[in-house]
């Protein structure tokens, strides 16, 4: 029954003490509103409004909550229990790489559309896209967290003697998802080594579908 409530720890924030599937649970919650509510023309842009909804309530729990922690507060965070999170991160990213799909046929739909209709569906390609991108750095970000603190006893060097809170994690995963490479972070140990890299080549392959996505949406707009 305590696998089912937040984590037990009153000194972290409200949104900071839910566990992995509880956020995955409110961000569905406001996909399925969204595709059901938002009055669009096509089936394809219902569908991606969900995800899109999806993905910017996610990011809103996890950055709302873990954003504002500490370094001790993140220890404590992300060394908690949180059962089914590694699951949840990879189907995460598997369905972060589905919706270029949906992202692709409402761009070749919107070309039957004219006017507002067909800005409104590019807008909501790109802004998908967008949100897309930032979900994926998230998930790292939240596994990079969790295995310096938890399971791989460190493994990154950060400049400066104080420890890492949670912002300092999106900083190292921002980075490898723009460059594929690391900066000023040294990673220290094998496990860390072998989860960065899995990081640089899922966003080096997604980011080069952006860019033909984005591409293509250009040329719907101007067509």
């Amino acid at each position: 029954m305590k696998l089912l409530l937040p984590l037990p720890h009153a000194n972290l924030h409200p949104l900071a003490r839910l566990r992995a599937w509880h956020r995955v649970l409110l961000a569905a919650l406001a996909g399925v509103l969204a595709a059901a509510v938002l009055p669009l023309a096509l089936w394809e842009a219902r569908l991606l409004a969900g995800w899109l909804a999806g993905t910017l309530g996610y990011l809103v729990v996890v950055w709302w909550g873990m954003g504002r922690l500490d370094a001790a507060r993140t220890r404590l965070r992300a060394s908690s229990f949180d059962p089914g999170s590694a699951a949840l991160y990879a189907l995460i990213v598997a369905i972060s790489w589905v919706s270029l799909g949906g992202v692709l046929l409402v761009t070749d739909a919107a070309r039957t559309l004219s006017g507002p209709a067909r800005w409104t569906h590019i807008g909501l390609a790109l802004a998908t896209l967008a949100a897309t991108w930032l979900l994926m750095q998230t998930v790292f970000a939240l596994r990079y967290a969790r295995r310096y603190y938890r399971e791989d006893a460190h493994g990154l060097l950060f400049p400066g003697e104080a420890a890492p809170s949670y912002l300092d994690f999106a900083y190292f995963s921002a980075v490898i998802g723009m460059t594929s490479q690391v900066s000023d972070v040294a990673i220290a140990s094998a496990a860390m080594r072998r989860l960065a890299l899995l990081h640089g080549l899922v966003s080096f392959g997604f980011n080069l579908m952006v860019l033909a996505l984005t591409l293509n949406l250009v040329a719907s707009a101007l067509g």
